[in-house]
């Protein structure tokens, strides 16, 4: 039994229990009526063991007042534990807190504000597996302005020294390493690790730009880990607000290098920053002339990537797409239509970000499975679960979930496979 979450913005985060066959109609078990989440900060919801052995489901979400929330809940008995780590922050579903287990069982939780030039923040659990209490919050400054690389437009204009975004992975067998990936200087996608459980912390680096110095374009990235000492990454060029050919690529960091699918060397963390030609091409957006939107990845039973995407071939008609790498090439198979934009717009506006889908994701234990949220033909969003076929040969007949008086929107599938699974 897996568990699927999914979060209406400022309205329900809930759980609803899924597994490869999904029963439509099935009841949701809530673990909040005051909560949201975004997509660019996570892990956000992942299983834990306890001091007693048990697994528990961990996560957490930004309330309507701004605070940074944690939950344990106990899949056994359905009963949910909660605590807050930083009251009133900030009122910005951005802000979610995103989660790693420590080798002795403590919980690590970071978060940060949006686009604010404060720094990220920590805490770690005072006891394993618990959320009963923390140690007292960290803040970490490690946007590095000497490394940036500037080029001759650089001084006609202020660089941005912002932070957005959490991404925190913990490697056993790169020396038991915690990786952290965040939105840093100048909106790039930014790097940074520690080997002694956050007691000292590598200076920043930005880790992707199209070229040294091109102003404000910012590249989106969504990080999976494998456990053990690889993290696969899937990302744009730029914003598809801002970028009319925002493509999707792949790029994966094994060990301190940075790889293609097919094994071979794009740099070194020593030779930061690479560009996305450097990389895996997944989706061209120069053939299609639609824009790409990242939204999940993990691995094949090989360790081959797995991605979902979103095609937007207008801003009213988004599409969900699974890619995947199968040892020789990438292949694309499209999943759905999803509608228009999830956000709901004030009468009388214009959307700010019509490149928003429900949003899709991957089941990290059993590749094939993937959970999306879409309007098409519905009043509300709603979930569906698919089966990819073959080698992205075809999909199964996509199933309804369940029925609920709100938008089921930004489902997440809970990493790391419980022991009873």
């Amino acid at each position: 039994m897996k568990k699927l979450i999914s979060g209406v913005v400022c309205t329900l985060l809930f759980a609803a229990g899924c597994s490869s066959r999904v029963v439509p109609g099935e009841i949701p078990a809530g673990l909040t009526e005051d909560g949201a989440w975004c997509w660019f900060s996570s892990p956000r919801a992942i299983y834990v063991n306890g001091a007693d052995g048990a697994s528990r489901l961990l996560t957490g979400w930004m309330t309507s007042e701004g605070s940074v929330e944690t939950a344990l809940m106990n899949p056994a008995d359905g009963s949910v534990e909660t605590a807050v780590l930083h009251e009133k922050m900030q009122v910005d579903d951005h802000d979610n807190p995103a989660f790693l287990q420590l080798a002795d069982g403590r919980l690590m939780a970071f978060y940060s504000r949006h686009s604010d030039k404060g720094g990220l923040n920590y805490r770690i659990s005072s006891g394993a597996g618990s959320i009963a209490s923390w140690e007292a919050e960290q803040t970490l400054t490690l946007n590095d302005p000497d490394f940036y690389q500037n080029d001759e437009a650089i001084p006609s204009r202020k660089v941005i020294n912002h932070y957005t975004y959490v991404n925190p992975y913990r490697l056993p067998d790169a020396g038991d390493r915690i990786y952290l990936f965040w939105r840093g200087y100048d909106y790039k996608p930014n790097i940074s690790w520690t080997d002694d459980t956050g007691e000292n912390w590598h200076p920043g680096r930005i880790m992707i730009m199209e070229k040294p110095g091109k102003a404000l374009v910012r590249p989106y990235v969504r990080y999976a880990s494998d456990g053990k000492g690889r993290i696969h990454m899937i990302f744009t060029n730029g914003h598809p607000r801002n970028e009319p050919l925002n493509s999707v690529y792949y790029a994966c960091l094994d060990g301190d290098t940075f790889k293609r699918a097919d094994g071979s060397v794009i740099c070194s963390l020593d030779q930061l920053p690479f560009s996305s030609d450097q990389a895996d091409l997944i989706y061209d957006a120069a053939e299609t002339k639609h824009r790409g939107w990242v939204w999940d990845v993990a691995q094949d039973e090989k360790g081959y990537p797995v991605a979902v995407y979103s095609r937007h071939p207008s801003e009213k008609n988004h599409q969900y797409w699974v890619a995947r790498f199968n040892g020789a090439e990438w292949k694309n198979l499209k999943v759905a239509d999803a509608g228009r934009w999830f956000p709901q717009t004030p009468v009388g506006t214009v959307e700010r970000e019509p490149h928003y889908s429900g949003g899709i994701s991957i089941d990290p234990d059993h590749w094939r499975q993937l959970y999306y949220s879409s309007k098409a033909g519905s009043r509300r969003f709603r979930l569906y679960s698919v089966r990819v076929e073959g080698d992205l040969e075809s999909l199964s007949e996509p199933q309804w979930l369940e029925e609920s008086a709100f938008d089921q929107v930004r489902p997440v599938t809970v990493r790391g496979g419980r022991p009873d699974m």
